[in-house]
């Protein structure tokens, strides 16, 4: 077991939790075919908040069951190389999203254009010579989070733009809901396109813009690098099983779909880029690697991931950043280890 002890509590209990299990289920859970026990049975709490930072994993200090000690961080990290455990802290990152700026408002003097409501958040868009604020619902779901108008302000004409959106879930329960692509004279927000001209506005709905005939809440989760291509997936807060994702490839206007479903709710890591063609995601009970320059798609670690204990619903794997490792705990509050495999040559 590759398990540095800290000079903390909570590993030491987490320990003094591996000593009191019976030796054949230790035994047991190494030799789960190439899956590393990180933490043992009962250290963590069910559904831990585990999220891939640079260097490898961080786990919040609330998600372990022994949280006796008082640590100078609420984050520990685990490099999976080393083994090793740290104290980790996020660096300090701008807020895309910000709160209503009564005196910005003000100095640009739109103050007569913006409604009154603390609430409201906004976001410079259009190489910054535009506004977008998101104006939360308040005839039906009121103190839910969830958006149902952009407003577009061009504070150098004293133009604005309302559009319609389906029930955004912004901040603080959802991340980046706005994309700016200034070098393209485009915005996507929710579930609407913006096309910034030279005076003017236009709008676009997602499904229309990859050139679906059947309407739909697509909204934009991930790009990659070279922004070519895009992965838009079903966003419905009314439903727990959010899908179908699509990848769009803006080049050539092609929509492939990348998975039917999702069940439940999407993490922050849920995509990531290996390069401009290429992604891996999480799919729950498998690793989906897809190359879409070469069109090939596999499914890695379905087997090796139904060999760990537990429901499906509790194994919450987590990718590294560099593509490398996954790890992925069980509903027994462990913390299992293993290297990605490079995906299978066609």
């Amino acid at each position: 077991m590759r398990f540095l002890p800290l000079t903390v509590l909570i590993f030491a209990l987490a320990l003094q939790s591996a000593s009191a299990q019976e030796p054949a289920a230790e035994i047991a859970v190494h030799h789960l075919d190439g899956w590393e026990t990180v933490l043992p049975s009962g250290t963590l709490q069910p559904q831990p908040d585990i999220i891939a930072v640079d260097g490898g994993f961080a786990v919040a200090a609330a998600s372990f069951v022994a949280q006796g000690a008082r640590l100078d961080s609420t984050w520990l990290r685990y490099d999976p190389v080393s083994g090793n455990w740290s104290k980790y802290e996020f660096p300090q990152a701008e807020q895309a999203l910000l709160d209503l700026n009564e005196e910005l408002l003000t100095l640009l003097d739109i103050s007569d254009l913006v409604p009154d409501d603390p609430r409201i958040k906004y976001q410079l868009v259009d190489a910054g010579r535009k506004l977008a604020f998101l104006i939360p619902d308040v005839e039906f779901y009121e103190g839910l989070g969830l958006y149902t108008t952009v407003l577009i302000i061009d504070p150098a004409r004293k133009n604005a733009k309302g559009n319609y959106v389906w029930y955004c879930q912004g901040p603080p329960n959802a991340e980046l809901v706005v994309w700016d692509f200034p070098d393209q004279d485009m915005s996507v927000i929710c579930n609407a396109i913006f096309h910034h001209d030279s005076d003017s506005t236009r709008t676009e709905r997602t499904f229309a813009f990859i050139g679906r005939n059947q309407q739909s809440a697509l909204h934009l989760i991930s790009h990659s690098p070279d922004h070519r291509y895009w992965v838009l997936g079903e966003k419905d807060i009314f439903f727990e099983d959010p899908g179908p994702f699509y990848v769009y490839d803006r080049q050539t206007g092609l929509s492939t779909v990348m998975l039917w479903r999702l069940p439940g709710k999407l993490g922050r890591d849920f995509v990531l880029w290996l390069n401009n063609h290429t992604l891996m995601a999480k799919a729950d009970d498998f690793i989906l690697y897809l190359d879409m320059t070469n069109r090939t798609r596999h499914e890695l670690l379905r087997r090796e991931l139904a060999l760990l204990p537990g429901d499906a619903a509790y194994k919450t794997p987590t990718l590294s950043r560099d593509g490398r490792w996954l790890v992925a705990t069980s509903v027994d509050g462990s913390l299992f280890l293993r290297q990605i495999p490079d995906a299978p040559a066609e």
